[in-house]
């Protein structure tokens, strides 16, 4: 079974709210594989190992048991957590299940339902990372699959500017929701720069190796090598706007160092990390990067619509 649906299964666990639960056939069922009930708890097996906290106690079989008791790392211990949150339980069986029980198919059915959104690129990595990131929760497609070849001008002197400047531009042509994102490298001891100007801050053929370079030589005996990632996202649905903004901290390595990622991440160093972005794997990345943290208020935006 991949990594998506463990991810899925995740995603979803992570919206049964306090006091409620939810069976693993219910899972199983809104992510699209009804027989999988038993991948959807080996995956909550393994829950306590994911970065973000997945609620895994808040899943039961489809009567109430608590059959996944003993992965808990205490014979009561998922007991006690339920009983916390107002779970009856007797026997190791919830007794007021049918109260507490919470619809992923009913509760999240606005996702089942919401139109495809539009990512505003035509850089295949940024739409694979996205895809990757949103694990399939919304569907997304790019420019060229919406029948947008041109590159639309990126002109603004923010990456808020240049992020809202795609969106609209799409939405104006298309009459369709759509999301936009800039996204910029801004270094402490080069007062942010390249900031806006990262994608071709060597030259308007937006070469990554030469703006690596041209950074890289800029740095030459600088000690003070902090700098950031952020992303800025422009979401426009239903006629109406709103931002969202990612950031990661980390340092400008000395030479580039990894073979992964795209742009300056062979010279970026993570806070926390001793590698660089381009020696991460993708799942790795996403977890902590600028993109992935403003695509996740993005998503959870979505989520409460």
């Amino acid at each position: 079974m991949s990594s998506n649906f463990f991810d899925k299964v995740y995603f979803v666990t992570r919206q049964i709210p306090y006091g409620r639960v939810t069976s693993y056939g219910a899972i199983a069922r809104f992510i699209g594989s009804p027989q999988s009930s038993r991948m959807v708890g080996y995956a909550l097996n393994g829950a306590a190992s994911q970065q973000n906290f997945v609620p895994a106690h808040r899943v039961v079989n489809r009567n109430g048991l608590l059959t996944g008791k003993k992965y808990f790392g205490g014979q009561n211990t998922m007991k006690e957590l339920l009983e916390n949150e107002g779970a009856i339980i007797k026997d190791n069986k919830i007794i007021n299940f049918k109260d507490i029980f919470w619809y992923p198919s009913i509760e999240l059915k606005h996702i089942l339902h919401m139109e495809k959104l539009i990512f505003a690129t035509n850089n295949n990595h940024k739409l694979t990372e996205v895809k990757q990131i949103l694990n399939g929760i919304f569907e997304v497609t790019g420019l060229k699959e919406a029948g947008i070849d041109e590159d639309i001008p990126e002109n603004e002197i923010t990456l808020e500017g240049n992020a809202r400047a795609k969106a609209v531009y799409v939405y104006n042509k298309l009459k369709t929701n759509v999301f936009a994102d800039d996204t910029g490298l801004e270094i402490e001891a080069l007062n942010n720069e390249p900031g806006v100007y990262s994608a071709r801050y060597a030259g308007e053929n937006k070469n990554s190796q030469d703006n690596m370079n041209k950074v890289l030589q800029e740095m030459q005996n600088i000690s003070n090598r902090k700098a950031r990632f952020r992303t800025a996202i422009c979401l426009i649905l239903n006629n109406t706007e709103y931002t969202f903004e990612g950031i990661v901290n980390g340092t400008i390595l000395k030479k580039p160092v990894g073979n992964a990622g795209f742009g300056y991440d062979p010279i970026f160093q993570p806070e926390g990390y001793n590698i660089s972005f381009a020696q991460m794997d993708a799942a790795e990345k996403n977890k902590i990067s600028h993109r992935g943290k403003a695509i996740e208020q993005l998503m959870n935006f979505l989520l409460k619509k």
